[in-house]
């Protein structure tokens, strides 16, 4: 059948689905030759069959790193340069060929961590993504002449600061012909309309190289931006207030996020003006006054005091004013606000704070000087800080003062639904947060050097906030406080108190107050689960219930035996009655038993639960385990004991959707590991600093059991796993995309090439095995595994020169090398440097983070180096 056939309805509209992409596989076969007729284009282009077929089949393929053939994803509407690492080699050709291809279809491009684009070349990508709505360029090199240069044709610039910048930029790129990079066209002035007129989600986070320009392009170019995250850098707005006016024209922007870019009063005046602007962080901005904050709230806030008569009047007027449709919603103005780290605020900011009623999310986290005293403004009665609407509240980092907290509760604790009250940052060198990003879970806590899948440590993550203070040696009246805050609020989701050191008796009563089957998240890490001592519970168990203490809300205690006292009847008694509960409430004995009593409660919607480095944890806390039917997540790490082979059997028996279990620090043996095998679900495994794992039958269970087929990261750092363990993991776990040995000391090189046998490896650790890694052994992996992209080799004292020059030639998709402490005669700095400059030769490395084995790091991972080194490349 010739292409001439190809579109009538007779020839193709009768095949099914299956028979055009079979056809379409057959013609991709066919061998290029000179001369010869493209059967495979023509039927693209007339088949209307064929694209329609293709369109239901695999409607969301999505392309990762930089595939040999884009064409073969003609319907990709998402290129992810990120998700492996291939950031680090893209360069302006690259991605000009791939947008030529995707582009009038693509409507999202991630390029994070990017450094060899040039303004140019970005630029002349951009302009064939017309249908582009979500551009993310985190932690890259790219430049305000970038934007300047997709915005504006070249011969339509406006003289001006864009043009100057536009300039500075093709001055700065390399070349005369505004860095657009070989083989690439020149941008010439053009009548076609800019690429990002459809732009709604920009991402820039920790691009160091903006000055702040761009926001004018912005403001004039894309006229449907809804979110623009700039944190990280630097534009210093205390230094520059003007800089930040452009935003006020943005009529689109909803989300703005400026944290560390210096945000003082006079750029928050420019800020406050942006007319439809919802959600809003200023993290760090510490030059912010108390004043900011009420013109945000003038122009901003919303006190929702509308009668039911005139709320048709009020919408629709609401509705003109801000531009769009008449409907029956309500501009509540400004929905979620962020000040963490603002030190400048005072107490005076909680007036302000009380005019936007319309708040639905507020963090002020690491805020001590506001939170860790009870005073308040005398012009603000505790009634009015009422915001009806706030459902997330995080006070992370801050040890809010226990008087205060139970003011917040009682004023807006019966709406919060998410409650943070930890000590916030980074802790037991576990990031804060579950949740991983695509391609990469997060790492799990062990020993050092043992995080080869860390979210957030790219050059676009932020510096990491230091923890807080926590809540210790709490007297009994503030654990009174802290229990009674916890009575109000009724309708937590997710609770986290991670860090925060808070008693066993506070913690159950958190649990206890929260409805039945409606907690969906619990991060305890830190906290102290020691239960009371058998004394205290037998004495408070056989004290009369009319002679036990109790405590009013001046805080004054007062024993009162009613022995010598006539007989109390009627409204009286029932007061007495009503405060004897409330004391008996929270002066019950703390036990092992309540709490898990209080987690079984939770059993239907529990899906996330951590006790990492939680103190006092024994089985009796996690009786109720094998109840918690929802649950997803676990994190036992660092609680000793209280891990066991039995407690694993319970759980793989009762929680069938594990996907994330964590037995770092714990006493988990061979036997843990064959529990574990149970887990139908289970993708991501930590062991870390587990001795007595690996060296028996645990690892062969882990590979015959029920998780081998859905086990994709795996961490066994610090463990005993020798040569028939990794011969086990590499012949039964044949999905494993991460393996982390670190400071495995009994792997050997046989088990090294074994490890070589998983098909899909694209992180590997080998950090402090200092005979396991060979050259023979890289070389084999580098031959099985071209897709690595992060490697750790860390004491490696086997490898040579020639052999880590040989497997770099395989790696095209390295992004990450670690070489610290490698060196030996035949593996010195100086070698290492030229190797990866591609010097004597030899091809250069792709990877961009490389750590020498000295401890320094190579040319390649700068970019400065690196763009020298190829402007200096002739033409």
């Amino acid at each position: 059948m010739d292409a001439s056939s190809a579109g009538s309805p007779g020839a193709w509209g009768a095949l099914p689905a299956d028979m055009l992409l079979m056809v379409e596989a057959c013609l991709s076969l066919e061998p290029a030759e000179a001369g010869s007729p493209n059967h495979l284009a023509s039927m693209r282009a007339c088949c209307q069959a064929w694209r329609a077929a293709l369109a239901v089949a695999a409607p969301a393929l999505q392309p990762l790193g930089k595939p040999a053939a884009l064409a073969a994803f003609p319907c990709a509407s998402a290129l992810d340069y990120a998700a492996r690492g291939a950031t680090q080699s893209l360069t302006d050709a690259d991605l000009a060929a791939a947008c030529t291809q995707l582009g009038p279809g693509l409507q999202a491009l991630d390029i994070s961590g990017v450094f060899q684009l040039t303004s140019g070349g970005l630029a002349a990508a951009l302009r064939a993504c017309p249908a582009l709505l979500r551009l993310s360029a985190d932690g890259s090199t790219l430049q305000d002449a970038a934007f300047a240069a997709a915005l504006h044709p070249q011969g339509a610039l406006q003289p001006g600061r864009r043009q100057q910048t536009a300039a500075l930029g093709a001055s700065s790129s390399g070349g005369g012909s505004r860095g657009t990079g070989a083989g690439l066209p020149t941008l010439t002035a053009s009548l076609a309309p800019p690429p990002l007129r459809r732009l709604e989600s920009l991402s820039l986070r920790g691009c160091l190289f903006l000055r702040g320009s761009l926001l004018d392009d912005l403001a004039e170019g894309c006229p449907a931006l809804a979110s623009l995250d700039l944190a990280g850098c630097c534009l210093a707005f205390n230094l520059d207030p003007g800089c930040a006016a452009p935003l006020a024209r943005m009529q689109s922007l909803q989300r703005l996020v400026l944290d560390g870019n210096g945000v003082d009063d006079a750029a928050m005046q420019h800020v406050a003006a942006v007319p439809r602007l919802r959600e809003l962080s200023v993290r760090g901005s510490t030059h912010l006054s108390d004043a900011a904050l009420h013109v945000l709230a003038q122009r901003r806030g919303s006190s929702l005091r509308r009668t039911a008569s005139d709320g048709a009047s009020s919408s629709s007027s609401s509705s003109s004013a801000t531009g769009g449709s008449s409907s029956s919603s309500v501009d509540v103005g400004l929905v979620s606000l962020d000040i963490s780290g603002c030190t400048g605020l005072t107490d005076q900011c909680w007036l302000a704070i009380v005019e936007m009623q319309g708040l639905t999310c507020l963090r002020m986290e690491h805020m001590t000087h506001l939170l860790q005293f009870p005073s308040m403004p005398e012009a603000l009665p505790g009634a009015l800080w009422h915001l009806p609407r706030l459902r997330a509240l995080s006070l992370a980092g801050s040890c809010c003062h226990p008087s205060k907290l139970k003011l917040l509760a009682a004023v807006c604790g019966s709406s919060v639904i998410h409650l943070d009250i930890g000590t916030g940052g980074t802790r037991l060198g576990v990031d804060s947060g579950w949740g991983s990003p695509p391609g990469s879970p997060r790492s799990s806590s062990g020993s050092a050097g043992a995080a080869p899948w860390v979210a957030g440590a790219g050059p676009q993550a932020l510096p990491a906030q230091p923890p807080g203070p926590a809540y210790r040696r709490l007297t009994s009246l503030h654990e009174r406080d802290l229990c009674e805050a916890a009575q109000s609020f009724r309708q937590l989701q997710s609770f986290s108190a991670a860090g925060s050191a808070l008693p066993l008796r506070v913690v159950t009563a958190f649990l206890e107050a929260a409805p039945a089957g409606r907690l969906t998240r619990l991060d305890l890490g830190g906290c102290c689960l020691e239960a009371d001592p058998p004394a205290a519970a037998s004495a408070h168990s056989t004290q009369p219930p009319w002679q036990q203490q109790l405590f009013f809300s001046s805080g004054a205690r007062r024993a009162l035996n009613f022995d010598s006292f006539p007989a109390v009847t009627g409204t009286s008694a029932s007061r007495l009655q009503q405060l004897h509960a409330e004391a008996d409430s929270w002066q019950r004995p703390a036990t092992a038993g309540r709490f898990a009593a209080a987690l079984r409660r939770q059993g239907p919607s529990l899906i996330s639960l951590r006790l990492d480095g939680a103190s006092g944890v024994t089985d009796r806390h996690l009786a109720s385990l094998s109840s918690l039917k929802a649950l997803t997540q676990l994190c036992l790490a660092g609680t000793g004991g209280a891990v066991s082979a039995t407690l694993l059997a319970e759980a793989a028996a009762g929680c069938r959707r594990l996907q994330e279990l964590d037995i770092s620090g714990s006493a988990a043996d061979d036997a843990c590991l064959a529990a574990a095998a149970a887990m139908p679900r289970l993708r991501l495994l930590s062991a870390a600093g587990c001795g007595n794992v690996g060296a028996g039958a645990g690892a062969a269970a882990l590979a015959a059991g029920p998780a081998a087929e859905m086990q994709r990261w795996l961490d066994l750092s610090g463990t005993a796993v020798d040569e028939a363990a990794a011969a086990a993991l590499a012949a039964g776990c044949r999905q494993l995309r991460g393996v982390n040995l670190t400071g495995c000391q009994s792997l050997t090189p046989a088990g090294v090439e074994r490890l070589s046998q998983l098909p899909r490896l694209s992180c590997l650790g080998l950090g402090r095995c200092p005979q396991a890694v060979t050259d023979a052994g890289l070389l084999q992996l580098a031959r099985s595994c071209p897709q690595l992209t992060w490697l750790n080799l860390s004491e490696a004292h086997q490898l040579t020169a020639g052999g880590l020059a040989a497997a770099l030639g395989l790696l095209p998709c390295l992004a990450h090398l670690d070489l610290t402490a490698a060196s030996n005669e035949q593996l010195a700095d100086e070698q290492l440097v030229g190797l990866l400059a591609g010097h004597g030769g030899a091809r250069a490395a792709t990877a961009a983070n490389v750590q020498l084995p000295q401890g320094g790091t190579s040319p390649t991972g700068s970019p400065f180096k690196r763009r020298a080194a190829a402007a200096a490349v002739p033409a």
